[in-house]
């Protein structure tokens, strides 16, 4: 679950999970720790409404079944439905006057019109 979160939600904070251990794996200690590690990952994933309404946490939470077969069948997302579920998920008016975004769309223009008129050259320069 924790891998098919942070695919589907790059660069948003995913709670880590304990790693597993290939030799004593069984050990009754081991097994308790780790059992008490992932309740740990589980409530810090319930802090964050992101996850929890997730559709890759409801998943995990409430199918029976395969689940790591129904989580690799959510497949990738593109970049546009990443954004439109950030916007949802976090309340993102980009056309806000005098928000960050606006400013950093201001940016991304004048870098974009540098480049047009930069490329020319840089190309001329290659030659």
């Amino acid at each position: 679950m924790r891998n098919t979160l942070s695919q589907r939600w790059p660069g948003i904070y995913i709670p880590p999970i304990p790693e597993k251990k290939l030799v004593g794996n069984n050990d009754e200690d081991f097994v308790e720790e780790r059992r008490s590690l992932l309740e740990r990952f589980m409530k810090e994933c319930g802090k964050y409404e992101y996850v929890t309404h997730s559709k890759e946490f409801k998943l995990f939470a409430r199918e029976k079944g395969d689940i790591e077969k129904m989580l690799s069948a959510l497949g990738r997302l593109t970049p546009m439905q990443i954004l439109e579920k950030y916007r949802l998920n976090f309340n993102i008016d980009e056309d806000q006057e005098g928000s960050p975004l606006s400013h950093y769309k201001e940016n991304i223009i004048d870098f974009q019109q540098f480049l047009r008129k930069a490329i020319p050259v840089m190309e001329i320069q290659k030659r």
